[in-house]
């Protein structure tokens, strides 16, 4: 896999960029730190895996825009493809679209849709971790493989393999397995206790056996008590039941002798009544004809009442129809004007509706014109904050300045100040291990020179006889050494005390860079409410305009009101009242008529004399009613009279029938029932004690099969044990075959690692001429082996190396990972590959990258740095200035 090109629209920095890379060679970006540089790095790792170091994908846009797009272009196995990924900002979050075209000329056509960030790497041959550790060279990193202390580099290289993988797996099957063996060992416990089990059973049966041979006995002594008790209860029933009869037969004599007496009484008094309602009958005749002529004068009195009600209408509607007459008049004449006061009520109305609802926007118009005054107040404070707090940065980084015209670069320069921290925290790590050996080392020397008058035996400095030196030359040799050590103890502690200035000033900008980010994110927010405020002012400012015109039209309507408001007020009150003259005229008519057929019907009448007669004949009335009662209860009284001589004479036959000569005396019954209910007592305390000691046995017995039940249960259960313990044991050998097949899986896999990685790494290293060879030992530790003269071969660290050799040592371990893994492709990416390195070390780097060019070990170099001396190496020299991408 090759890269051909790469277009940024809107990416961090980036407007639209369009950028060609060399097809076989060296591709240099060159530029200034905060430049856009690494933008184009984390544009082609964000085009091929969809992720950012950055964190939220929405910060990947540039400031401002709510889109950005990347498009890669690349060629796999001479066929030219796309990869398209689009991030859109939607309300504070971020959208993502991704798709693969296949070129054909100038034609796109799709080649992946779906699951992108699955199927990609099956096409590019590209992991995100064989990506980070073999093809991306991150800024600074350049020895960062081989700078790892063996054990860091064994893990990073065990976690590329994955033989974490398979340690993970063999200890998940050692835990299965050890679960299996102590269930094991559980069921091997168990089955020991299975003989005492069927012993304890055994005798358990044989205890039941006898309880329920003497519960048998209790039950049928018990049947044969209750069989008497069934025997005496029925006596019993019986001598009670003819007592019962006895006392009934004695209670219903009393009962009827009772009615009989009261039944006469009752008789006597309707006797009495009837007698006198027979009196009070002879009135009759001359109370009906007074109530008769009493109707005859409550109709003349209601009908006389009736007319002078009819005439006091009549006056009224007289009245009422000469107004209708005038009324008439008038409607006739204001009709037109009501309809159009109407119109001017209504039509005010909407009007003042609206001037209200402008008043509203009034009130509205000055608080958003206070408060937009406030807000533009707040930014113009909020960004002298910003933009002091920028000049602040650049008046201690030139760097920095570009802030106060371009906050989008903040958080990659706030990243690249973390990585000074990191980098230069690590060397201070670094250089106090170093100062701590080296103040070991001088403290020996010390020492030694203390005790060198008592030496005796070797000298410690060559280990030969001391006789072959004097005492002299020892001395004068360990103070040399000692001298050594402590000017490079004073450079160590000079470097340290720099180091530390420089990450206190390093940590004192992250602060100000932090700042500066809360800072400007406060001047977005009040930025965007500010635009929302105006918005809302201009819409409520053109609703105001049109307040003086409405206030206007209001006036004339009102004016009008006023002129027409009494005549309205008469003209809506006349057709309230609704006074038709025809009606009228027809209704006074009919009235008049009414009151003269009264007249005619009644005559004359004294109204005070027919009042006082009425009166009168009401007692009279009254009287009637009262007779006509008493003689309907005299009806039902005589009815009564003769239900009740029929119950006496029922009752009479009755009493006839009862006789008591046959029965038994009730005093000879009780004392039958009470010897009965003593028999009865003894019987029930009998058949208590013997449900008592029932229930004792049942108990027992029950307990009893509880416990049967339970053993036999468990007898069985450890029968089946015995399945199931062969299961198991068939269960441990197979997990103990799966963990001895991944050790040996994960040995091959390390020991093939150990043996091919090396050979590879040999192959690509450019100073391989000077080595006989290189490997790895059991914790890859990486030894090489210089070209000598000796029988003995010579082995040195990585540490011994020149930076230059260390640099294409690191590089050769990258490009051998990235084959190893299977990777094909055939670029490398190096993010300022020459930061912290001296002059030298940084010309042979550039020597280094040229001859892996020129010798093609392999296709593409795409170096991104700041310095100038990669340019008469490169292909393809871009030069990089706030965003903007230019060849030279």
């Amino acid at each position: 896999m090759r890269l051909k090109g790469i277009v940024l629209n809107n990416f961090l920095i980036h407007d639209n960029t369009e950028i060609e890379f060399a097809d076989n060679g060296i591709t240099a970006f060159i530029g200034n730190n905060g430049a856009g540089k690494s933008s184009i790095v984390e544009a082609v790792s964000f085009a091929l895996f969809g992720k950012s170091d950055k964190g939220n994908l929405i910060d990947l846009i540039k400031w401002g825009r709510n889109r950005a797009v990347v498009k890669l272009y690349f060629t796999k196995d001479n066929k030219d493809f796309v990869i398209k990924r689009e991030i859109t900002a939607t309300r504070g979050r971020a959208n993502t679209t991704s798709l693969v075209y296949q070129l054909r000329g100038e034609q796109e056509i799709p080649y992946i849709q779906k699951n992108i960030d699955k199927e990609l790497p099956k096409l590019t041959g590209l992991t995100l971790k064989t990506f980070i550790n073999s093809v991306l060279v991150k800024q600074g990193d350049i020895e960062g493989l081989i700078k790892l202390t063996p054990s860091k580099r064994k893990e990073v290289l065990e976690e590329l393999l994955d033989l974490k993988v398979f340690q993970l797996l063999s200890e998940k099957y050692a835990e299965k397995r050890r679960e299996k063996e102590r269930l094991i060992k559980d069921i091997e416990v168990r089955i020991q206790d299975l003989d005492n089990l069927i012993a304890n059973m055994e005798k358990l049966l044989s205890e039941k056996e006898e309880k329920e041979a003497e519960k048998s006995k209790v039950e049928e002594e018990k049947r044969k008590i209750e069989n008497h008790k069934k025997e005496i209860l029925q006596i019993l029933n019986n001598l009670r039941k003819e007592k019962e009869e006895i006392i009934q037969l004695k209670n219903r004599i009393e009962t009827i002798n009772i009615k009989i007496e009261n039944n006469k009484k009752r008789l006597k008094e309707i006797e009495e009544f009837i007698k006198n309602v027979e009196n009070e009958e002879k009135k009759l005749p001359e109370l009906t004809q007074a109530v008769k002529e009493l109707k005859e004068k409550e109709e003349i009195l209601s009908l006389y009442q009736e007319v002078k009600k009819l005439e006091i209408e009549r006056k009224n509607l007289e009245e009422k129809y000469n107004k209708a007459k005038e009324n008439e008049e008038f409607i006739k004449k204001f009709e037109k004007i009501a309809k159009e006061y109407e119109e001017k009520e209504k039509q005010k109305k909407e009007l003042e509706q609206h001037l209200s609802q402008i008043n509203k926007k009034e009130g509205e118009l000055r608080q958003l014109q206070s408060e937009i005054n406030q807000k533009e107040k707040q930014l113009k404070e909020q960004r002298d904050k910003v933009i002091n707090v920028a000049k602040i940065l650049s008046s201690k980084k030139q760097i920095y300045k570009m802030l106060e015209q371009n906050p989008e670069v903040r958080n990659e320069m706030i990243k690249n100040n973390q990585d000074k921290i990191n980098q230069l925290r690590k060397q201070l790590e670094e250089l106090t291990a170093e100062k701590g050996a080296v103040e070991s080392q001088i403290k020996i020397l010390k020492k030694q020179l203390e005790n060198i008058n008592n030496l005796k035996g070797s000298c410690p400095t060559c280990l030969r006889p001391l006789d072959q030196h004097s005492k002299e030359e020892v001395i004068k040799d360990l103070n040399l050494q000692l001298q050594q050590k402590t000017a490079e103890y004073k450079e160590i502690s000079d470097k340290l005390k720099q180091i530390t200035q420089q990450i206190d000033f390093e940590e004192e900008i992250r602060k100000l860079l932090e700042e500066y980010k809360n800072q400007y994110e406060i001047y977005k927010t009040i930025y965007k409410e500010l635009n929302e405020k105006k918005a809302k002012f201009e819409v409520a400012k053109r609703e105001i305009s049109k307040k003086e015109e409405i206030e206007n039209q209001i006036k004339e309507i009102e004016i009008f009101l006023q002129n027409q408001k009494d005549d309205y007020s008469k003209y809506k009150t006349i057709l309230r009242e609704n006074l038709n003259i025809q009606t009228l005229q027809k209704q006074l008519n009919d009235l008049r008529a009414k009151i003269d057929k009264i007249y005619s019907q009644i005559g004359k009448v004294e109204e005070n004399k027919l009042k006082q007669e009425i009166q009168n004949l009401k007692e009279k009335e009254r009287e009637f009613i009262k007779v006509k009662n008493l003689i309907e209860q005299k009806k039902e009284q005589e009815k009564l009279s003769l239900k009740i001589k029929e119950e006496i004479k029922n009752l009479q036959e009755e009493l006839e029938k009862i006789d008591l000569s046959n029965k038994r005396d009730e005093n000879l019954i009780q004392q039958d029932i009470n010897s009965k209910e003593l028999q009865l007592s003894q019987i029930e305390q009998n058949l208590t004690y013997l449900n008592n000691k029932l229930s004792g046995l049942m108990a027992q017995i029950g307990e009893l099969s509880g416990y049967i039940n339970a053993l036999e249960k468990q007898i069985e259960e450890i029968k089946d044990l015995n399945n199931k313990m062969e299961n198991l044991k068939i269960s441990v050998k197979k997990y103990e075959e799966v963990e001895n097949a991944l050790f040996e899986l994960q040995k091959n896999i390390r020991n093939r690692a150990l043996y091919e990685l090396p050979k590879v790494v040999s192959h690509l290293f450019f100073f391989k001429d000077y080595f006989s060879k290189i490997t790895f030992d059991e914790d890859f530790d990486i030894i090489l082996y210089p070209e000598t003269l000796e029988r003995q071969e010579r082995k040195i660290s990585v540490e011994a190396l020149s930076g230059g050799q260390r640099v294409a040592l690191s590089l050769a371990l990258r490009l051998a990972i990235a084959r190893y893994l299977g990777s094909k492709a055939n670029f490398l990416i190096l993010d300022e590959p020459t930061i912290h390195l001296d002059t030298e070390r940084r010309q042979e780097l550039v020597d280094l990258l040229g001859s892996i060019k020129e010798k093609n070990f392999i296709k593409q170099l795409i170096v991104v740095t700041h310095d100038q001396e990669i340019e008469d190496r490169a292909d393809i020299v871009y030069r990089v200035e706030n965003g903007s991408v230019k060849p030279l």
